[in-house]
Formats: C-alpha cells, sequence, structure tokens
C-alpha cells in the first residue's frame, strides 16, 4: 500500500510507531522550514551611480543565489536595495515557472510618513539596526556585509569585534565586504548558510 502510494502518485510516506511522534515531527518539520528562511536586510536613502550599481548586482545574484538552494526570502521592502532585491527574486521565480511565488518570497512592508531626506537616512539606519539587534536577541544567523560609510560597516565591524558569539563567521568575515564581488558574496553566503543547516 506505501509503496503503491509512493510510486503512483510520488508522495513519501512516513510510518510511526505512536500518535505521540506525529507531533515531534510537525515540530521538527516546522523547524526545518522556518530555518530555511532568510530575512535579507538593506537600505539606502543617498543615491550614486556606484552605490546603486552594486545594489542591483548584489540583489540580482543574492535572490538568485537563495532561490536556487531552496532558501524563503524575507524583506521589509527596504529603500531602493529592498525594492531590488524583490524585483529580481520575483524575476527569478517567474523563469523558472513557479506560480505560488508567496512559498519562496515573503514581503512584510514597512509603512512610513514621508519624511526629509535627512531624517529619512536617520530612520533607515536605526531601522536596520534595530533589525539586527532583534536578530542578535533572538540568536539568528547574522551575516554582515560591510559597505564603506553604511550601517552594514558598522554592523560587520560589531560582529567582527565579537566573533566568538558568530563562530560560523570564523576565517570568513574578513570575506564579507563589498570588495568581493557580488557573486563570490552570494557563494560565501550560501555556504555559510548550508553550514549552519548541517549542524543543527
Amino acid at each position: 500500500f506505501v509503496e503503491d502510494i509512493e510510486q503512483r502518485y510520488h508522495i513519501r510516506v512516513l510510518l510511526v510507531d505512536d500518535y505521540k511522534e506525529i507531533q515531534i515531527i510537525l515540530n521538527e518539520l516546522n523547524s526545518r522550514i522556518r530555518s530555511k528562511r532568510v530575512f535579507v536586510s538593506g537600505a539606502f536613502s543617498s543615491f550614486t551611480s556606484e552605490i546603486e550599481e552594486y545594489s542591483h548586482n548584489l540583489s540580482r545574484n543574492l535572490a538568485s543565489s537563495l532561490l536556487e538552494n531552496d532558501y524563503r526570502i524575507v524583506n521589509g521592502i527596504g529603500r531602493r536595495f529592498g525594492t531590488h532585491l524583490i524585483g529580481y527574486a520575483n524575476e527569478y521565480l517567474a523563469k523558472q515557472g513557479v506560480k505560488d511565488i508567496e512559498k519562496h518570497l515573503i514581503v512584510k512592508p514597512f509603512v512610513g510618513n514621508t519624511q526629509a531626506a535627512a531624517e529619512e537616512k536617520y530612520r533607515s539606519r536605526k531601522k536596520v539596526i534595530g533589525q539586527f539587534e532583534i536578530a542578535c536577541e533572538q540568536h539568528k544567523t547574522i551575516i554582515p556585509i560591510a559597505y564603506p560609510g553604511m550601517v552594514s560597516e558598522i554592523i560587520w565591524e560589531k560582529v567582527k569585534g565579537e566573533l566568538t558569539r558568530y563562530p560560523y563567521l570564523e576565517g570568513r568575515i574578513d570575506l564579507l565586504t563589498s570588495v568581493q564581488s557580488p557573486e563570490f558574496l552570494s557563494q560565501i553566503i550560501i555556504h555559510i548558510l548550508d553550514s549552519v543547516q548541517e549542524s543543527m
């Protein structure tokens, strides 16, 4: 009966010895699904062609690498970078013929009031730092990418200064800077995420 279901409908069957095992299995499945969710935080308000180009290249490569490796992207639509990431993620999923996009891309928009440029820049920086602090409190896997003059550089320096709290970054932290190409950074990020998955 079990083999018939698997061969005919391609459904994997898991047999349990006791009803109590079902909740344990469901909890494990839920934990594994949640661990494959990657929240990508980033925003910038100042416009230069250099950072705009870098944002496009990094978000394009990161979105495709994460989705290609079965990670789910969560994003709050951070100014510019967030919209770039969401756009390229949607583009990748469309090319793959994926219909249920919401299973692979979770968008949680941050709604704020229109503000002056200087105040908006401050709000964006404060938001990213706040997300970092929450992630630390919840013991999430944190992978900062340092970009000169950006809040990501501040977070990167803080993480590097307390590296024992982030053992999965040992030997890799110095590679996580904008000096590296977006392609290389995306590969490193996937490698780190995979290594954390394997250690769970």
